[in-house]
């Protein structure tokens, strides 16, 4: 904590991902320091970087190439034409973003008459790092920028709460826009002044990624936990083999607020 007009905040945040025949992966580990503003009764601006390591792998081995291919079946004793350098390779890089929170009452915005307007900007891979599988060339990851936005609004006498968000994204020619309801129902509110109990709900949204997916979500808040759940729903041309859709799911634990650090911020 820096005082009254505000505080400081640090994170930790960890990814993992592995995808196709060659198993291609990523495994990130993100630290995040953050500085928060208050510059109004309801309202405060941060300020944020985060450092990122970031592993990359594939096994060629499980790859079928057009080369191995004979004319009339796979054949795997057949050159793949490859010339692999490495199988894994790190990286280091660096994000920084900046975002506007207004809200009035509950931090959750759970209680009665309370409203949330959250606006962000941020940049990711500041530093375009590059890895190198193949010994003949090499990938650039292109810097990306992304906006957010998120308003919610309880309704009056009532549990219920809702609103809606928006996540735009640009990183070189590629752009991908995804917008839609929040719905929430308390099912406790935090006690303001002794911080013992944590709010708790249950919500729900619905997505969609423009020309290309709906996602239905839903979320569960107890304490200072937060389990969500989200499946991808496909709607564009893109397929897997077969023709089969590419679908998914996905999961996520978030743990916020260690033991009451920004209880009252």
């Amino acid at each position: 904590s820096i005082g009254e007009r505000g505080y400081i905040g640090t994170g930790l945040a960890f990814y993992t991902d592995k995808a196709g025949a060659g198993n291609f992966g990523t495994n990130e580990s993100n630290f995040v320091i953050s500085s928060a503003l208050f510059v109004g009764r309801n309202s405060k601006i941060s300020l944020g970087i985060m450092g990122s390591y970031i592993q990359k792998s594939v096994n060629p081995d499980n790859i079928e190439w057009g080369s191995q291919y004979n004319g009339y079946e796979y054949n795997p004793e057949l050159s793949s034409g490859e010339n692999f350098a490495v199988v894994s390779t790190s990286i280091i890089d660096m994000s920084a973003g900046i975002s506007y929170r207004y809200h009035t009452g509950s931090k959750a915005v759970t209680n009665n008459d309370q409203k949330l307007l959250e606006l962000g900007l941020a940049s990711f891979r500041l530093f375009e790092p590059t890895y190198e599988f193949l010994s003949d060339g090499e990938s650039q990851i292109s810097r990306r920028y992304v906006g957010h936005g998120k308003y919610l609004a309880s309704i009056n006498s009532s549990k219920f709460v809702v609103g809606g968000t928006f996540l735009y994204m640009m990183q070189n020619t590629s752009r991908e826009l995804t917008f839609g309801p929040e719905f929430r129902y308390s099912l406790m509110t935090d006690t303001k002044y002794t911080g013992y109990l944590k709010d708790s709900y249950i919500g729900a949204q619905v997505l969609y990624r423009y020309k290309d997916a709906i996602i239905p979500v839903l979320f569960f808040k107890f304490g200072n936990f937060k389990l969500s759940g989200s499946y991808d729903y496909n709607l564009s041309a893109l397929n897997g083999a077969g023709g089969k859709s590419v679908n998914g799911f996905e999961f996520s634990i978030q743990f916020n607020d260690f033991e009451g650090t920004l209880f009252g911020q």
